[in-house]
């Protein structure tokens, strides 16, 4: 189902159209230097490709070839629809470390997004 070379070849394809060097790359993210060239004989650990995916800003889903959208993870769905208005599940964390979830609309989400410490939104 999944191709090891489709995988190691779109990581190359993206670290190159990104300037990244795999040579920097793969040590900074703790893996060794010949992680991709055993792919095919080993696979890969799931947290080693999100790793991969979060240092190339792209999808693990694009990466293992299931979408052709690098920046598929980017997107915004709806979670829910009320009254035929879009709803965004979003979790807010608060000073004391616990969570709250709530949906909200997609002008509240832009409000979110407008403030000055919304950098995880």
């Amino acid at each position: 189902m999944y191709n090891a070379q489709e995988l190691t070849n779109r990581i190359k394809a993206v670290a190159k159209s990104n300037g990244i060097s795999l040579k920097e790359m793969l040590p900074s993210l703790n893996l060794g230097i010949n992680a991709l060239q055993h792919v095919s004989d080993k696979g890969i650990a799931s947290f080693s490709l999100a790793k991969i995916a979060d240092y190339l800003d792209c999808s693990t889903d694009y990466l293992l070839g299931r979408t052709d959208d690098p920046q598929s993870h980017k997107h915004s769905q709806p979670a829910v629809l009320v009254d035929n208005q879009p709803r965004f599940l979003i979790r807010r964390a608060g000073r004391d470390g616990s969570f709250v979830e709530e949906y909200v609309t997609k002008e509240d989400l832009e409000r979110l997004h407008a403030l000055p410490d919304a950098k995880d939104i």
